[in-house]
């Protein structure tokens, strides 16, 4: 009886152990299976999607390179930064694309995350900016670890946007070219403004221009000596002092003795990048092209795809149509985009259109119809005489551009070659004249 009741006893107790073991073994294994460690090990990501997760594994990687060859940091695998991919879950509306959180955990250890609650995050560069102010956050606190009911510091805007568009350009993806906006505009860039604008309260196209600022921002410090580590450590003192253009200088000797060079560096550095601008024309088609594509885009309930005459109409429209503010700020981004690459035959009808689109975004209203309307009779006759003019191009180059003269090495053969009478020659037509050979 006793050895059965033992029996019965060891059984309910393996019972209870399955029961209590079993569960939490599957949900181990459930999140190992939605767990990607990035191969730095400086990142763990967290999606349901595998291709997704390394997708988001391999861009962190991409980012800790491009940090650490601008400012020292190294991001330990024991403590990494978490990111989640939460696009597939049920959130609030009112939830941000990504968001940046900091935490102390239980044995007072930093931790650093990066949620992504929208596809659009992916899109528009959102995420790349939220793992640069991860990485930035990781280098502000490192020394100065977070700490329960205390402020953190959050890193200079200016670093964190001219990082993701830095990152941005080494991606192979082409300049927004505008810079040469900032520099023909009537309001030269102004430094101390530059410095306290706040990128959440730009539109789009103020947004694009404030990139280009403090992408020169980041290069003009990295062509300063030993920059790597002055950088660094200007980060590093943050949480202890203001992020003022005082503050900055006096971890950088070279700008110490003129405290005035920095803005003149950062405003050449903007002019210096607006040059190859110049060079970096669009031919007519494929401006034509790209100026198309916008107006699609910028239209997107207009059944025909060109026809001059219901372009204004349907502009108007979506201006007036929800979202058409967002609309028109976005088409208004990419003429300005456009305008600085396009072919310079058709680039004052992008300026007219880059205009058009920033008033739409303000005043939805306004009767713009028939400028739109001369607008595109303008672009349809250019693009006509272009047209011809290259046609008559190939046809000259096919039936007029005969080779005229002839060859070198046929010309030097016809020609009578002139006698040498030299005495070596004298002497050696004088042997072969008596036979010898």
């Amino acid at each position: 009886m006793a050895g059965n009741l033992r029996q019965i006893a060891s059984g309910s107790l393996l019972a209870l152990l399955v029961a209590v073991f079993v569960p939490r073994l599957q949900a181990i294994d459930s999140i190992e299976a939605t767990r990607t460690v990035s191969r730095s090990g400086s990142f763990v990501v967290y999606s349901p999607d595998r291709a997704t997760r390394n997708h988001l594994a391999r861009t962190a990687d991409e980012a800790l390179v491009l940090w650490n060859k601008t400012i020292k940091g190294e991001i330990p695998s024991a403590a990494p930064i978490i990111i989640q991919d939460l696009t597939k879950k049920s959130l609030p509306r009112s939830t941000p694309p990504v968001t940046n959180f900091l935490f102390e955990t239980d044995g007072g250890v930093m931790k650093i995350q990066v949620d992504i609650a929208s596809s659009s995050a992916f899109e528009n560069g959102d995420f790349e900016i939220a793992l640069f102010r991860a990485l930035a956050l990781h280098a502000i606190h490192k020394k100065n670890p977070p700490r329960s009911g205390n402020k953190t510091t959050e890193p200079p805007e200016w670093l964190v946007f001219g990082m993701s568009e830095y990152f941005h350009r080494e991606q192979g993806n082409p300049p927004p070219g505008v810079y040469s906006a900032l520099i023909t505009s009537k309001h030269a860039p102004n430094f101390d403004e530059f410095l306290h604008e706040k990128p959440s309260r730009l539109d789009k196209v103020s947004l694009l221009l404030y990139r280009a600022k403090a992408l020169a921002m980041v290069k003009m410090l990295n062509k300063l000596p030993d920059s790597r580590s002055q950088l660094s450590a200007y980060i590093e003192s943050l949480p202890n002092c203001d992020a003022t253009s005082e503050s900055l200088i006096t971890f950088f000797p070279s700008l110490q003795k003129d405290p005035t060079q920095i803005r003149k560096m950062w405003t050449l550095e903007i002019a210096q990048n607006s040059l190859p601008q110049q060079f970096l024309s669009l031919s007519v088609p494929d401006t034509d092209k790209e100026l198309s594509s916008i107006l699609t885009q910028a239209t997107p309930n207009r059944a025909t795809a060109r026809p001059e005459e219901f372009i204004g109409d349907a502009l108007s429209a979506s201006a007036r149509g929800r979202g058409g503010a967002f609309l028109m700020q976005q088409a208004a981004a990419q003429f300005l985009n456009l305008e600085f690459r396009a072919h310079p035959l058709i680039r004052p009808i992008v300026k007219e259109y880059y205009e058009i689109a920033s008033i739409l975004a303000r005043k939805p209203k306004t009767k713009l119809v028939d400028k739109i309307t001369d607008i595109e009779k303008l672009r349809v006759q250019l693009l006509e005489k272009m047209d011809k003019m290259t046609d008559y191009l190939n046809w000259y180059e096919a039936t007029q551009m005969e080779a005229i003269g002839t060859p070198l090495l046929d010309s030097l053969s016809n020609q009578e070659i002139p006698k040498r009478t030299d005495p070596i020659t004298l002497y050696l037509d004088s042997i072969e004249a008596r036979g010898w050979k």
